[in-house]
């Protein structure tokens, strides 16, 4: 059995891809394009698949529901000196429900089923609208940092050691 993309949920929403030539549709809250150039693709365009993360989203599994943006934002892990500020930056929105994804990666408030906003640890998405804070980093780069800095070569193994000279032949 497979499963078929169902046009009437996304037609519902605004999906974007990455103006560099994305190959795959995302909701704006997408962890994969925030704080990334996007593009709005035409309603109901099926030529282009929904990434995975939206598609679950779009399905509606895997929410984490939440009482009060408060609430959702020390469950999600926003630090107790940034939380203030999100919380300011999201007042007066009208919102119905407050969820967290299955990911735990960002908070969520929807509107009639409809995603109004989106707060990350020091970001808020209000519709087309991206607010960094001042501890927003782009997404560039990643990984663990890794020390340019190493011993010289083993003369017996020809491996470069750590800078203690220590190596795994000795």
């Amino acid at each position: 059995m497979t499963k078929t993309k169902t046009a009437v949920k996304i037609e519902t929403e605004t999906l974007y891809k990455k103006t560099d030539g994305g190959q795959r549709l995302h909701l704006r809250g997408c962890p994969h394009i925030v704080g990334l150039e996007v593009e709005a693709v035409a309603p109901g365009d099926s030529s282009v698949p929904v990434c995975r993360w939206t598609r679950a989203e779009l399905d509606g599994v895997g929410r984490i529901p939440q009482k009060t943006i408060d609430g959702a934002l020390r469950e999600f892990g926003a630090s107790p000196e940034v939380r203030p500020r999100l919380i300011k930056l999201l007042k007066g929105l009208k919102w119905d429900k407050v969820y967290l994804p299955q990911s735990r990666s960002f908070v969520a408030l929807s509107l009639d089923e409809h995603p109004v906003a989106w707060a990350g640890k020091n970001y808020v998405q209000i519709g087309e609208e991206f607010v960094p804070l001042e501890e927003y980093q782009g997404g560039v780069g990643g990984g663990p940092f890794v020390s340019e800095l190493w011993g010289e070569p083993c003369p017996e193994c020809f491996m470069q050691r750590s800078m203690n000279g220590t190596c795994t032949c000795d």
